[in-house]
């Protein structure tokens, strides 16, 4: 049976820098949700709650982008266990980019995102290079890491401004 697991992190935990409650319930190192590293793969949807009356996109506000940052250091994992269904861990790389701009775009809700091409290819490749050494350790084989990869690629080419929503 597949488990799809779709995880909020709450405002407080969010300005704390304190992901501690995810790491409890989902995330015990070496054996996430009593699943092997295998079977985590492609199962977590992230997002944040309690900044509904803040109209910013998420990775427009300051304290998700540090939270985000900070997430990385703490849990590698983003390439290996987020789900590529949706544009949720788009919106956790896009608060990665230093470069990241955003304007409004006429007089209606929507934004222009301009960030470095290359900041966002190199953020790619060393992600990619940290989810190919997840997967060795797990016990991947060769085609299965660069099937993840192609998938982890494909995902990033994918136009998410259209129709698209995080739950």
């Amino acid at each position: 049976m597949n488990i799809h697991i779709y995880y909020g992190f709450e405002r407080r935990s969010v300005e704390a820098k304190n992901p501690a409650e995810f790491f409890s319930r989902c995330w015990r190192p070496g054996n996430p949700m009593g699943m092997s590293v295998r079977r985590s793969m492609g199962r977590f949807t992230f997002y944040v709650t309690g900044f509904d009356k803040d109209r910013r996109e998420a990775f427009e506000i300051p304290q998700v982008r540090a939270f985000y940052q900070d997430f990385l250091g703490r849990w590698p994992y983003w390439f290996l266990a987020c789900n590529l269904d949706s544009p949720s861990l788009f919106v956790m790389v896009l608060c990665c980019l230093r470069t990241l701009r955003v304007s409004p775009v006429g007089g209606g809700d929507r934004i222009w995102l301009r960030f470095s091409i290359p900041e966002l290819h190199a953020f790619i490749d060393r992600e990619l290079g940290s989810m190919d050494t997840q997967c060795r350790m797990a016990g991947f084989r060769p085609e299965e890491i660069a099937q993840r990869r192609q998938r982890v690629l494909e995902y990033f080419a994918k136009d998410w401004s259209i129709g698209q929503s995080v739950p």
